[in-house]
């Protein structure tokens, strides 16, 4: 019998197959068998009294929450612009496990969180939404779903890179975006100069190239 995770797996080898039922060299038949038994199990969740769905939207939020010691539920909107949610988490009782949807614009609330010390599950949004049976969808059923997955342990929890990881990748972007603008100006920047009958390729970049291309003759 072996033992791995949730499921119990119970294996019998080489048990012989009944009288009468005997391969061509005349020799008893033997079989492999194996049964899988699934047992319950508390659903894999951080260890915390209140566990929090939550439908994320970039000016406001949909939160569903349930103590685990008293079976109290309750839900509430909360406006990002009026401070509602972070008077919220404050007052929330740390630790509190907190789920919600893969989304952008939500890198205060991740940092909010994390210093409270709150725990924060991020989930796929595809696999969240394939769980889903209803189609019909409102704010109130999203956080109600998403509580459900993390109380029952179905919760698709995806990795997440820490704040400075994060701001590396920012700050590597912007300043890809950067290049790509400095590209574009010293192109139109070299069609201006081509057009006016003044050819310098690489040279227009110099100190010289550049009093050249302040020098053309531009009509208003």
């Amino acid at each position: 019998m072996e033992i791995r995770g949730s499921t119990v797996r119970a294996k019998v080898e080489n048990s012989t197959v009944p009288t009468g039922l005997q391969g061509k060299s005349g020799r008893p038949l033997r079989r492999r068998a194996s049964c899988t038994w699934q047992r319950s199990e508390r659903p894999n969740r951080a260890d915390a009294d209140k566990i929090q769905g939550c439908d994320y939207h970039p000016s406001w939020q949909q939160v569903v929450w349930l103590n685990t010691e008293t079976g109290e539920t309750g839900e509430q909107k909360l406006v990002q612009a009026s401070g509602d949610a972070e008077r919220f988490y404050r007052q929330l009782p740390a630790p509190a496990l907190v789920g919600m949807e893969a989304t952008g614009n939500c890198h205060w609330l991740v940092d909010l969180l994390a210093e409270i010390g709150h725990e924060l599950w991020v989930g796929d949004a595809a696999q969240i939404r394939a769980s889903y049976v209803r189609q019909q969808k409102t704010d109130r059923r999203d956080a109600a779903h998403i509580l459900k997955l993390l109380v029952e342990g179905r919760f698709p929890r995806i990795w997440m890179p820490s704040s400075g990881v994060r701001d590396v990748r920012q700050l590597l972007l912007h300043r890809h975006k950067l290049v790509l603008i400095r590209a574009r100006v010293k192109n139109e920047q070299q069609h201006l100069a081509l057009n006016q009958g003044m050819q310098q390729k690489r040279r227009l970049w110099s100190a010289a190239g550049q009093q050249l291309l302040r020098e053309l003759p531009l009509k208003p």
